[in-house]
């Protein structure tokens, strides 16, 4: 897929899929001190305040908006700035109900859809051990590039784009079915809270798909 594409008004949604890895993939690699990825995961605000989230926020939300952003997406949510905003967690999940792209906890990824998973849990909530036992903790997004069904022991691994505190990075994740709940195993288990369906989403027809790249100073 070249940059540049238009994505929106009856695209294939397999197109906007592959565009989504295809971002994604690109993004892996950048990391604090980088503009591009100020600019991809605080687009529109001031440099002072992008290195103050940089230092200070987890950017798994952040990096997945990034994505539907660069795929053409233009939501009210995604506008900047960031700067003072605590929604980036929540609002993947707003965005997704929004456009009728979202698909409840236990939902399983496609390659290019955005995934949630596990729960922030305050340590004063009177239920927290309970919500914990339920979804997992801490909460986090990523993108699904790749999935994988192991042929000697058939396991579903889900390969993935995922942001964070440092680097943007290639990880990857094994499915755990309790009961009638998806849980995946990576340093921790937490369930699926729910899916992004970005062959859903409802894209700019005038938006051209692209990655971030660093403004103008």
């Amino acid at each position: 897929m070249e940059m540049g594409q238009y994505l929106g008004d009856g695209c294939p949604k397999e197109m906007v899929q592959r565009s989504s890895v295809e971002i994604a993939t690109r993004l892996v690699g950048l990391g604090p001190g980088s503009q591009v990825y100020r600019d991809a995961c605080w687009p529109g605000d001031t440099l002072q305040h992008q290195m103050e989230m940089e230092k200070s926020q987890s950017a798994c939300a952040l990096v997945a908006a990034c994505v539907a952003r660069c795929l053409g997406d233009k939501h009210r949510l995604l506008k900047p700035p960031y700067y003072g905003r605590y929604d980036a967690f929540s609002r993947i999940e707003q965005i997704a109900r929004d456009e009728d792209a979202w698909d409840v906890a236990d939902s399983l990824p496609v390659p290019g859809d955005i995934v949630l998973m596990g729960t922030d849990v305050p340590k004063d909530h009177p239920n927290r051990m309970e919500i914990i036992r339920t979804w997992g903790t801490p909460g986090h997004a990523w993108i699904c590039t790749e999935v994988e069904i192991d042929r000697d022991s058939g396991q579903t691994i889900f390969h993935s784009v995922d942001g964070g505190r440092r680097f943007i990075k290639k990880t990857s994740r094994k499915l755990r079915c309790i009961g009638n709940t998806n849980w995946l195993e990576d340093w921790t288990t937490r369930r699926i809270w729910g899916v992004m369906r970005v062959g859903k989403l409802k894209l700019d027809p005038d938006a051209q798909w692209c990655i971030p790249r660093p403004r103008n100073t």
